[in-house]
């Protein structure tokens, strides 16, 4: 009696007690017909899965969104209405300040909340002296527009929000 040692060779030792007394084990055959149909299926849907491929590549490389604006074309609307904007709050000039705003934006800015900002960022950087596109970033259906200002006594980031119709939406100072 032999040992079995795994469950592998336990199946392979019952079969091979099955076939003893046999010339040698008989497996199904396959009608020759069968095999070539096999074949020719296999090699059509590797073609077809190359073709697929190929295709998908082609398309993925040829196309961007066009809905998408590019960064030129946000910098175009986003760089004039920020420059306007960082000038309104370092003038305390309210209209100037939310000239390029959307109603929202306008409407939470009161008089009182810019010459409380612009008095802080007056007295701790000085005056706003230009800025520097970093980087944008969409974000549902806003633009965001990061920019390094430069006041009179230093610098800080900034953050500008953009809506649908290029409006500001926002601010933030970082």
């Amino acid at each position: 009696m032999h040992s079995v040692t795994s469950r592998k060779h336990a199946v392979f030792y019952i079969v091979m007690i099955q076939c003893q007394g046999k010339d040698k084990l008989q497996l199904p055959k396959f009608n020759e017909r069968i095999l070539a149909d096999m074949r020719n299926i296999i090699g059509l849907i590797s073609l077809l899965v190359i073709l697929l491929t190929i295709v998908s590549s082609a398309i993925t490389c040829n196309s961007s969104p066009l809905s998408t604006p590019g960064e030129s074309d946000i910098q175009a609307y986003a760089d004039p209405a920020t420059e306007t904007t960082l000038q309104g709050l370092s003038e305390n000039d309210l209209a100037k300040y939310t000239q390029n705003a959307n109603s929202e934006f306008k409407a939470a800015v009161a008089l009182e909340i810019l010459d409380k900002a612009a008095n802080q960022i007056n007295s701790q950087f000085g005056n706003y002296v230009s800025k520097v596109f970093l980087r944008l970033e969409k974000q549902d259906d806003y633009i965001i527009v990061h920019y390094k200002a430069q006041y009179a006594k230093g610098e800080m980031g900034i953050r500008m929000v953009f809506d649908k119709d290029h409006l500001v939406a926002g601010q933030w100072f970082e």
